[in-house]
């Protein structure tokens, strides 16, 4: 198989040559016609875990120090919760216990 000659676009843009100097705008537009830029790539969606939810509460700066105590505390004895972990299982002892849960909200609500 036998490749094409490659043109000499400096000697086309440099050169006395004519011809060549008419060829080399032409080489231009065919590489612009040519270089399309590729298509986007579909951007990959970021991971969730199955189920969840991200939810913004506001809570006292006393609590959120305990829970980050807490974390680190568990963290120290090797083991890795996250903090949403933590909270998720605190509002699901809160909720399995209705009348501890009511008993706190009114020392809460009182203050």
């Amino acid at each position: 198989m036998n490749r094409k000659e490659t043109p000499d676009i400096m000697d086309a843009l440099l050169g006395d040559n004519k011809q060549k100097a008419k060829t080399a705008p032409k080489l231009r537009e065919q590489k612009k016609a040519k270089s399309a830029p590729p298509p986007p790539k579909p951007q990959p969606e970021p991971t969730k875990p199955v189920g969840k939810t991200k939810a913004t509460f506001y809570i006292s700066t006393e609590l959120l120090t305990a829970l980050e105590n807490l974390w680190l505390d568990l963290r120290r004895d090797q083991l890795k919760y996250s903090k949403g972990e933590i909270v998720e299982a605190g509002l699901e002892l809160a909720i399995e216990d209705k009348a501890q849960l009511m008993a706190r909200l009114d020392q809460i609500t009182s203050n």
